[in-house]
């Protein structure tokens, strides 16, 4: 009875997760087991030792706007950052220091280090070192955004250069494909990122030695998101895969002088339209269930359509569309002071941190969505990343709220004391909110 009792819970959980998950999980045990991924990193490898060293020159990119203000506020970052202290989760210092040096595979809590003599994919996300993702969070390279934001406040190069120091350590200590820095192909995406946020910023303090590795590192972590991308498609189901097929993007638009460079571009961007047409919803509510996580999603897809803009090539419409009605959805939940209810997993996940505000105030984040769609702002005095990106507001302009979105199933109730909504649906994607009652309640003052 035992027996059979376990075989149907199995059985019910393959039928809830559908076929085409159940024979993909199969396919890449089989994989795992046959050791698919040492091939390919062995691949991987051979391209990087092959490649031209032409190539390893840095893109114009013109991302970042070279009269950025900063804040004064974030200062205190910068400086902690220096000294291996990363703000992490946008709520607390994390402190990554060993033997002097940043331990790019360490547990900041426990000091635990993960083995940085095994490949990406022999390292479990649950290991001896706990939860990979603090390891991975110094990784993710926040600090970028401290030391520009230093940078544009002082002029002392003591930024720029322990910015660069950083990106070439990180390089030299996490050669590839060894250690849990490679295992997620959105960290790696968000690593890109900032890295090409400092090399368009910091340009005049990188040698063409300098420029080669880092360029080099980018061609072969991008081949290593390409490499596994289905696996966010097809497994994860979230943001992950949104954010690595934009890295196949960003390849395909700055370094075009590569091979692959072309079939990235077009491969990201049939991921891309695939997986928004999945996780968006025709009402602008989102896949994961999280006002934060929906926000990552937002923000990733506003740094895109911005590219794209700059670089005068129009970017599929629906796309622009499903952005926008994500823009429309988070504002009618927004209150006078930029949070959004808690509502949904919370990390403290924020791509672009150039603001001092609160992480849960979402105003700069809708202005920079808002201005890159419609070319105006939303809210007065939140354009951090307005400014950081060098964009031109036309004008500012309130959006009319909604109340109800059925495709997702939220409903807002309000006068002018209270603020209220609760989910009110079935849900057919997961992941699912296990959060009690599904109700928020704001007492406004």
């Amino acid at each position: 009875m035992g027996l059979l009792k376990k075989y149907s819970s199995v059985f019910q959980y393959l039928n809830l997760m559908g076929a085409d998950w159940t024979l993909f999980r199969v396919k890449y045990l089989f994989q795992q087991k046959s050791h698919h991924f040492d091939r390919v990193n062995q691949e991987i490898l051979k391209k990087s030792f092959e490649i031209d060293k032409n190539l390893l020159t840095l893109p114009t990119i013109g991302w970042v706007n070279k009269s950025f203000t900063g804040d004064k506020g974030l200062l205190e970052r910068a400086d902690a950052a220096l000294e291996g202290k990363i703000f992490a989760f946008s709520n607390e210092y994390f402190d990554y220091n060993s033997e002097f040096k940043i331990a790019w595979n360490m547990n900041p809590i426990s000091k635990v280090k993960a083995d940085s003599n095994l490949n990406w994919n022999q390292l479990p996300d649950f290991g001896e070192y706990g939860d990979i993702k603090l390891i991975w969070e110094a990784s993710r390279f926040p600090q970028v955004y401290s030391f520009i934001n230093a940078y544009a406040l002082t002029q002392d190069k003591k930024y720029a250069e322990a910015c660069i120091e950083q990106i070439l350590e990180w390089i030299k200590s996490n050669p590839f494909p060894k250690g849990v820095n490679y295992k997620c192909g959105q960290e790696i995406t968000f690593r890109i990122i900032a890295w090409m946020m400092a090399l368009d910023y910091f340009r005049d303090f990188l040698s063409k030695e300098d420029e080669a590795e880092i360029v080099k590192n980018i061609y072969i972590s991008t081949l290593r998101i390409d490499a596994n991308i289905d696996y966010a498609a097809r497994a994860v189901k979230n943001n992950h895969s949104i954010s690595e097929s934009i890295g196949l993007i960003l390849f395909g638009l700055y370094f075009k002088e590569f091979d692959e460079a072309e079939k990235f571009l077009i491969k990201g961007l049939k991921y891309l339209e695939k997986e928004c047409n999945y996780q968006i919803y025709s009402d602008g509510s989102y896949i994961q269930s999280s006002f934060t996580y929906q926000r990552l999603t937002l923000d990733i897809l506003s740094f895109l359509i911005m590219v794209f803009d700059k670089k005068n090539i129009e970017l599929p419409q629906k796309i622009k569309e499903q952005h926008k009605s994500m823009i429309d959805f988070l504002n009618s939940f927004i209150q006078e002071d930029g949070w959004l209810p808690n509502y949904g997993t919370n990390d403290g996940a924020n791509l672009f941190p150039v603001s001092n505000n609160d992480y849960r105030d979402f105003r700069p984040n809708l202005n920079f969505a808002m201005t890159v769609s419609k070319k105006h702002s939303i809210y007065s005095n939140n354009d951090s990343l307005i400014n950081l990106f060098n964009l031109e507001v036309i004008e500012n302009k309130k959006l009319t709220k909604q109340k109800e979105f059925t495709d997702g199933g939220y409903y807002v109730l309000e006068n002018a004391n209270i603020f209220a909504f609760t989910r009110c649906h079935s849900y057919r994607h997961r992941p699912a909110q296990n959060d009690m009652l599904h109700r928020y309640l704001v007492q406004r003052e």
